[in-house]
């Protein structure tokens, strides 16, 4: 019966092991010594065993060991430990036991021809010596007839194993030269203990002359009877004689007996025998039968292993096919997650960009407010001052006219206001929806980041079985759909944000454009009431002298504007907005100012922002040296300085 290796005997038997994984077999037995299974040569077994078989005739072989084979030296079998290990029987089927002498050999008469003539004393004498040495020796005879049924079962046993063996060793060509050496060894040692068994029985044979000898005398002596009564007395002649005979008739009658028990012993044992081997050819026969099950059963179980291997091939291949398509999809996922990233960046830049020229264009309003606020002002104390000289001069139709001017100019003033309102408002409207596209970026952003992190999480778990890998395909085909539906909202959203862009410039131009033509009608208001009032001239030259700073007076006669943004730079520099600053001076040096290239080095020149105590704002040494050096080419000197100042 098929068993697994756990269970099998360690005891120094002899075992069949069997590989599952290969098919293989081997005959082993435990080693103590070396703690493995090892074979007939002492040399570890190359195979892996999960089960093992119990070797045939093994219980026959346990059953024998309690049977007379052991009591005599001529008829013992081979070692224990073969005998236990490879299961042969120790007896040749081509040769049959020697035969000891049968009970007619013992007590057939031989004739003789003539009687000894001696006396009746002397006869007796040598009777009972030879009935003294014939009862040992006939025992001796009589117990040979064990050693011959025996020897004559274990001959239709070796010839029914010798059969057995050859068939297993055809099933299982790789145990042959086992099988070989180890019936060579018991043929040889059967041979050796035949020999011997021959050798006593011959012995036996020659114990039991004495016997037949004695029978002879006794013979001898019947037949000188008849002289010896009449030499010495037919009476007591005839009851010597009588007695003798009938302790011979005793001894006879005992010696058939010991004959009858012995052969009823031995047909005992034969049929003790016949039933041995009758159960040794149901274990054989089931040992074939099993071992043909077990031969169907690996056969079938290695056609199934081929099978779900190559299934299982087959649906790597497919797994990794699926894997690099999901891979190539994947990354194609990625990169138009950067491809988005960086187009939102990138809109991000450019409304941050638009947000600081919103937020110079108002500061720029602020500063056009408080130059209109001082302008009216001007107009004001040019008016009182026109009406302080011309006070006797002017009619009252002059003064009414001048009053008009006055509420003409109030109402520009208000309309002006009502205009900056207005342009506060869309910039705090622009401000918001800047709010709202910042948000929605962010939260744009936000689900970028998670669907990237979906996307990696479905990677990793590609690495897992088939229908993981379809879960994941489902997932990923899903996250395709969900980035698809980004794609559209962020296309929609960078679309719109692109035309709040646009709106908010076409307001900032408009905003520009209109605070360009209120600025040109106060100068073109400002020139004819400078020409026609001297006084107000005076005063018009202070007032625009405190209104600017230095650097202006630097500027040619010929860039107004430039000199107008560089005292609105200078502005925005004393409220420490720098941003603003750089933003108008870069307007001022386009235009070809040199001071505007040289303030606005001074924005990027780290030791100079130092100086000013800004903070937030960072320097630009390359900036920096190329307004120093746009600035120098410009006629000012100093730039020089701060150029080598940045080496």
């Amino acid at each position: 019966m098929r068993r697994t290796i756990e269970t099998a005997p360690r005891d120094g038997n002899v075992i069949i092991v069997e590989d599952d994984a290969r098919g293989t077999y081997d005959v082993v037995h435990w080693s103590a010594e070396t703690g493995e299974w090892v074979g007939e040569n002492g040399e570890p077994t190359k195979i892996a065993p999960s089960h093992w078989y119990p070797m045939p005739r093994e219980n026959f072989l346990k059953q024998e060991q309690g049977l007379d084979v052991s009591t005599s030296p001529s008829r013992a079998g081979p070692p224990t430990s073969r005998a236990r290990r490879y299961g042969f029987l120790p007896f040749s089927p081509r040769r049959t036991a020697p035969q000891r002498p049968t009970t007619k050999d013992v007590i057939a008469p031989r004739s003789v021809a003539s009687a000894t003539p001696t006396t009746v004393a002397t006869v007796k004498a040598q009777a009972t010596a030879a009935e003294a040495k014939r009862r040992p020796h006939a025992r001796r005879g009589f117990a040979t007839s064990p050693i011959a049924a025996t020897l004559l079962a274990a001959a239709f046993i070796g010839m029914y194993f010798h059969a057995e063996v050859a068939a297993y060793a055809a099933r299982y060509p790789g145990l042959q030269d086992i099988f070989k050496q180890e019936i060579q060894a018991s043929r040889d040692w059967r041979k050796t203990n035949l020999s011997a068994l021959q050798r006593r029985a011959e012995g036996d044979h020659a114990s039991a002359q004495p016997v037949l000898e004695a029978a002879a005398v006794k013979q001898a002596v019947a037949a000188s009877v008849p002289d010896a009564q009449q030499s010495l007395g037919k009476e007591q002649r005839a009851e010597a004689l009588a007695k003798e005979l009938a302790e011979a008739r005793h001894t006879i009658d005992g010696l058939n007996l010991q004959l009858r028990t012995e052969a009823a012993t031995s047909a005992q044992l034969l049929e003790r025998e016949h039933g041995k081997a009758a159960a040794l050819v149901q274990e054989a026969t089931a040992a074939r039968q099993e071992l043909a099950a077990s031969a169907g059963q690996h056969r079938h179980a290695v056609e199934e292993e081929r099978a779900r291997s190559v299934a299982l091939a087959s649906e790597l291949a497919m797994a990794r096919r699926e894997i690099e398509t999901n891979a190539a999809l994947l990354n194609k996922a990625r990169d138009d997650a950067a491809q988005f990233k960086q187009s939102g960046e990138k809109t991000t830049a450019e409304l941050q960009k638009e947000r600081d020229r919103a937020e110079a264009s108002s500061r720029e309003l602020a500063i056009a407010r408080r130059e209109i606020e001082t302008n009216v002002a001007l107009n004001k104390a040019r008016d009182y001052a026109a009406q302080f000289k011309q006070a006797g001069e002017n009619t009252a139709a002059e003064l009414q006219q001048e009053r008009d001017r006055a509420e003409a100019s109030s109402r520009e003033l208000a309309i002006a206001r009502r205009e900056i309102e207005t342009n506060a408002a869309l910039l705090n409207e622009a401000r918001d929806d800047a709010a709202q596209f910042k948000q929605t970026s962010e939260r744009v952003t936000a689900e970028l980041q998670q669907e990237h992190d979906r996307v990696e999480a479905l990677a990793s778990e590609l690495a897992k079985a088939r229908r993981e890998v379809e879960t994941q395909a489902a997932q990923l085909r899903k996250a395709d759909g969900e980035a698809a539906q980004l794609r559209q909202a962020a296309a929609s959203a960078t679309a719109e944000l692109q035309q709040s862009l646009q709106q908010e410039r076409n307001r900032a131009e408009a905003m520009a454009r209109d605070l360009e033509a209120t600025r040109r009608t106060l100068d073109g208001r400002a020139a004819p009431e400078h020409a026609a009032n001297s006084q107000s001239a005076e005063v018009t030259p202070a007032a625009e002298a405190t209104a600017t700073v230095q650097p202006a007076t630097t500027e040619p006669q010929g860039s107004p504007e430039a000199a107008r943004l560089i005292a609105r730079a200078s502005a925005l520099l004393g409220q420490e907005n720098i941003g603003a600053a750089r933003i108008v001076l870069e307007r001022a040096a386009e235009m070809g100012s040199a001071q505007a290239s040289f303030m606005l080095a001074e924005t990027y020149d780290p030791i100079i922002l130092s100086a000013w105590g800004t903070y937030g704002t960072r320097g630009e040494a390359s900036k920096a040296r190329e307004f120093y050096a746009k600035a120098q080419a410009g006629g000012i000197q100093e730039a020089k300085d701060r150029f080598s100042a940045l080496r």
